[in-house]
């Protein structure tokens, strides 16, 4: 329990110590330790961001992607997110909902 309270009190500030030590319930903890690499995901972007284009035009290994050059650990839930393919049956199915759609906002205006 000491490490979790240095890990979230001391070093992340993300409860105080006083919430910590008399308010937080068990299932809070474990949601923000599995959580914690969520705390800073701007900063770690921006980093990402500002080290590739500092040091790739200078490096040999051209990295299709700032994924490829610089992982993070929530990169792959963006993967997951977007690994879909859209079938041609459903883009017709959209096709016609689009043209429903047109056509009620037709004879409404």
């Amino acid at each position: 329990m000491h490490e979790y309270c240095k890990y979230l009190v001391i070093q992340f500030h993300v409860v105080s110590y006083e919430y910590f030590c008399d308010q937080l319930q068990d299932y809070e903890l474990s949601w923000m330790l599995q959580n914690m690499n969520y705390a800073y995901k701007e900063e770690w972007e921006q980093t990402r961001y500002k080290l590739y284009y500092t040091i790739a035009p200078y490096t040999k290994n051209k990295a299709n992607s700032i994924q490829e050059f610089f992982p993070l650990t929530t990169d792959k839930e963006i993967k997951e997110e977007h690994n879909y393919e859209i079938s041609g049956n459903q883009i017709e199915l959209l096709k016609e909902k689009a043209k429903r759609i047109e056509a009620m906002m037709n004879k409404e205006g």
